[in-house]
């Protein structure tokens, strides 16, 4: 929640938060955003603070963000100050923009950095340094990127930095996609790189002390939208007669003319979207020999997000339906691009009445029915009608990301897969097959690995082929602790020993297409029932982001099938945060059924564990 605090506290926070840049400090392994952060004060700024953020801005990033500035930090948004407290329990400052995290304070060398969210508006904002796109897995897990995995657009390594100060802000991304996927800090001024390079030696050391990445808890704590996609080839030719020859470098209107150029490129892009636009408009005028007016245009517009959205957008499990919510979250959602549905400028004026001519239109198609009093919800839909068929074949390519064989629109089912990775103790077998530590390993594959060691050690007993005899590497890895070392072990024995001393990982491929690896085992979605005060029975539904599912959106349409409030709140449990979701009432068989139908969650992924109602009077049978 937000909070009020006086003009001097504030300026007190704003003199310890945000120093003037740079200011050097320590070296601290592993990103700032690694591991769950906790949130200590929410402030909302008042204006003067963000003039004054923006003059701190503009001091770091001059005219590159003067340009920009006005869509990264737009007037009339909300500018909030989060505190956080990372895991190492020391604190820093995030500036969210309409709740999006903008910029934060980077720690220890209180650097003012912008976010991979502020990167992919104004990709040109902090320069950019290239890497292979094997690496970004590193970097994501917490690794800094290192001088030897820098390359430049020529190939180089080693030459084509510009020249930089230790500590200067530097951008990460791939060559084959200028979107950032990280952000962070020079370890090192590239005075010290040329040293390296005039004395005949590799070039060696940490590049960029990575600060924030792609995936990390600070992109999730934002919108969770998913990385871009800008061609490089594309900027190279708009920039190549600005001298942009190499990214990072820190010559004066480098950053600034991809910055421009790529303004330029997304204008030209939606200019040509729009005219595209056009001309199809134009075409149906054509057609329809008249000219279309303003109302017509809404009319039209208003029957096909109709029609589209019982065809895509509603399923069986979420009637009955509010025609409020159908139409401000179905239908708007069928809208593309720039459209947006606006009833009042409609022929209609009113939902009821558009519902009204629908129904009359297309007979049979769906029900309208009034719930309670002066409420009217959508009961049931036709989805063999002969119109909810027909706009499938018109506009059925305007929503690709539709199932078009199913009834309803379909959510994508999240995916998710199991590994394990080899142990320290385990790695003498895993090694000779070519695996190292954090390699991902499929149960064949951890089988294919055991049996080529045992294999070329000769550690199959002659008299028994079905035993194994445990050598000192394999002996001391499965050893359990206060028991002696196994010396002689069957094969099934040996495979769920060496599972078990092996280290689990879990990837999960949410409905948008983004992947997350996570450690440790896959936690199933826990759906429980506890009592509140009065003996009020709740449901408390735990673990549904992993999953890739909305902790509010689950709240939201909880609500409106059990009828009674839901609502989202944050829960820490053993050092992580979690966003667990509370619906009044026993809302059990309510909830799975809305994971697997609506979200498509198998049902081994889901726990339910039913609570016991409590005895009058407090006291149980003897």
């Amino acid at each position: 929640m937000l909070k009020c605090v006086s003009r001097n506290k504030l300026k007190l926070l704003w003199r310890e938060r945000i120093p003037h840049f740079p200011v050097l400090g320590l070296d601290i392994p592993g990103t700032m955003f690694s591991k769950p952060f906790r949130v200590k004060s929410n402030i909302m700024l008042r204006n003067s603070d963000k003039r004054k953020l923006r003059t701190d801005l503009e001091s770091c990033y001059g005219p590159t963000f003067a340009k920009a500035a006005d869509s990264l930090l737009p007037g009339k948004s909300t500018l909030t100050l989060v505190t956080a407290v990372l895991h190492r329990e020391d604190e820093t400052s995030i500036f969210c923009v309409d709740g999006e995290p903008a910029f934060f304070m980077s720690q220890p060398e209180n650097v003012i950095l912008p976010t991979v969210y502020t990167l992919w508006k104004c990709p040109g904002l902090a320069p950019t340094w290239f890497t292979g796109e094997q690496v970004v897995g590193k970097l994501q897990g917490g690794a800094d990127l290192m001088l030897p995995g820098v390359i430049t657009r020529a190939g180089a390594t080693d030459a084509g930095l510009g020249e930089f100060p230790a500590r200067a802000p530097r951008s990460v991304a791939t060559p084959s996609n200028l979107a950032s996927v990280g952000v962070g800090v020079t370890a090192v001024a590239s005075s010290a790189i040329a040293t390296q390079i005039a004395n005949f030696s590799s070039v060696r050391g940490k590049g960029i002390l990575m600060k924030h990445t792609v995936l990390d808890h600070l992109w999730l704590y934002g919108s969770k939208t998913a990385q871009p996609h800008i061609s490089i080839d594309d900027i190279a030719e708009e920039t190549q007669h600005a001298g942009f020859d190499t990214l990072g470098s820190d010559k004066p209107g480098e950053a600034d003319s991809s910055a421009q150029s790529m303004q330029q490129t997304s204008a030209a892009t939606a200019d040509s979207e729009a005219a595209s636009g056009a001309v199809v408009a134009a075409a149906d005028d054509e057609e329809a020999g008249s000219e279309v007016s303003r109302v017509e245009q809404m009319d039209v517009l208003l029957e096909r997000c109709f029609l589209l959205a019982l065809a895509y957008r509603v399923r069986k499990v979420d009637l009955p339906v509010l025609t409020s919510q159908f139409y401000r979250t179905h239908m708007q959602s069928c809208c593309q691009g720039d459209e947006h549905l606006e009833i009042k400028h409609s022929s209609h004026k009113k939902v009821s009445r558009f519902l009204a001519a629908m129904g009359a239109k297309f007979t049979g198609c769906f029900t309208v029915k009034e719930t309670s009093k002066g409420v009217d919800s959508v009961t049931d839909v036709n989805w063999s009608h002969p119109a909810i068929r027909q706009a499938k074949s018109d506009f059925g390519s305007l929503l690709p990301s539709l199932d078009e064989d199913s009834p309803a629109a379909e959510a994508s089912a999240p995916t998710f897969s199991l590994y394990l990775s080899p142990s320290v103790d385990l790695m003498p077998v895993f090694s000779a097959s070519g695996y190292a530590k954090d390699s991902l390993l499929t149960d064949s594959d951890i089988k294919e690995a055991v049996t080529k060691y045992v294999r070329s050690n000769d550690l199959v007993d002659e008299a028994k082929r079905t035993h194994i005899h445990l050598n000192d590497a394999l002996s001391k890895a499965l050893r359990k602790k206060g028991e002696p070392a196994p010396t002689l072990l069957r094969w099934d024995e040996l495979m769920r020993g060496v599972k078990a001393k092996m280290l689990p990982r879990h990837e999960i491929v949410t409905s948008s297409g983004i992947k997350v690896m996570h450690k440790g085992a896959l936690q199933p979605i826990s759906v429980s029932t506890a009592l509140r005060t009065g003996n009020k029975v709740v449901t408390l539904i735990d673990n549904v982001e992993v999953y890739g599912i909305e902790a509010k959106d689950l709240a939201e349409r909880m609500q409106h099938v059990m009828a009674s409030s839901a609502s989202v709140h944050n829960k820490a449990t053993k050092g992580k945060a979690d966003r667990q979701v509370l619906v009044q009432g026993n809302a059990v068989r309510a909830v799975t059924d809305m994971l697997q139908d609506h979200y498509n969650v198998p049902q081994q992924a889901i726990t339910v564990q039913q609570g016991k109602s409590k005895k009058s009077g407090g006291k149980g049978k003897k």
